[in-house]
């Protein structure tokens, strides 16, 4: 389900926002102008919403996991007196009551999913149990991950893609491998091979669909950080790497043999999100990009 509603007046916005409280205020004068966006499927809910004015304002958040961040510039949101700049994530428990600040112009993204799915998640990529947060904590996530997780939401939010489970789940990689963990015993070495080996095989089934890697870590009975080594070690490459590679000889194959319409059609099909990225990494593999490949075959047929 997708909605995008935009809002003329501060007291219809405060209205609309779920668990807002009546104690909001306006900090500036001016005119007021705000654009919720929501999108919900899977077990994720995720809102990007940006107004004009900075104003404060009290909730109470979902009983859910909630993960919070905004856009790039110069002010950063706070919420109960903690700053969450560009580049940050600030993960806020379900249930608690919280202050926030907005200071105006900058656009805030909320993804929050279901506290079951959570725990499932961080168990089987970071092989420990969820230990829940009491208050809101600071991440600090690889630039690259954040960047993808607000390219492939924006995709959705604008109705590009849809939102699908493989998307959901690397969505949900990404955040639960910014929380800190601890470092699991290395595996032996014939048990890397037969971990490589494992992962190798779910590729092969899956024809060149996205994998989520909680997926692949529950069904190998491991944790991501065990995977990737065993990956690295046998296939020269980390186990995000590695299918992200095989997907993009899938993504050639379809455009080789007018499998697909178009370029995005072809990359979203396979995982693909962040467009840009994509072009340049099949650039890299197959030494032109991927519209000669397209074009290549419709000009073979025309």
């Amino acid at each position: 389900m997708r909605t995008r509603i935009g809002f003329a007046s501060f007291e219809a916005y405060a209205a609309h926002a779920p668990g807002l409280s009546a104690n909001v205020m306006l900090q500036a004068r001016g005119t007021f102008g705000a654009q919720v966006s929501r999108v919900r499927g899977c077990g994720l809910l995720a809102v990007a919403a940006k107004t004009t004015l900075a104003h404060t304002a009290r909730a109470l958040t979902p009983a859910r996991e909630v993960f919070a961040f905004c856009d790039a510039g110069p002010r950063s949101l706070v919420l109960n007196g903690v700053a969450y700049p560009h580049g940050t994530i600030l993960w806020i428990p379900g249930g608690i009551e919280i202050h926030y600040r907005d200071p105006g112009e900058v656009r805030a993204w909320s993804l929050s999913f279901a506290r079951e799915d959570f725990t499932t998640a961080v168990h089987a990529l970071l092989g420990q149990e969820m230990t829940a947060a009491g208050d809101p904590m600071l991440l600090s996530p690889e630039p690259g991950i954040l960047r993808g997780i607000m390219t492939a939401l924006q995709l959705v939010m604008d109705g590009t893609t849809e939102l699908r489970p493989p998307l959901v789940g690397a969505v949900l990689q990404g955040i639960v491998s910014s929380l800190p963990s601890g470092r699991p015993p290395e595996p032996t070495a014939v048990r890397r091979r037969n971990l490589a080996a494992g992962l190798v095989a779910l590729a092969d089934t899956s024809e060149g669909q996205p994998l989520a890697l909680a997926d692949i870590c529950r069904a190998l009975g491991v944790s991501l950080r065990t995977l990737n080594t065993s990956a690295q070690d046998v296939l020269g490459m980390n186990a995000s790497r590695y299918l992200r590679r095989r997907r993009l000889h899938a993504v050639h194959r379809a455009l080789r043999e007018g499998l697909a319409a178009s370029v995005t059609q072809a990359a979203t099909e396979h995982g693909f999100f962040e467009l840009g990225r994509f072009a340049a990494d099949y650039r890299d593999v197959f030494g032109e990009l991927p519209s000669a490949t397209l074009h290549a075959w419709q000009t073979g047929w025309s």
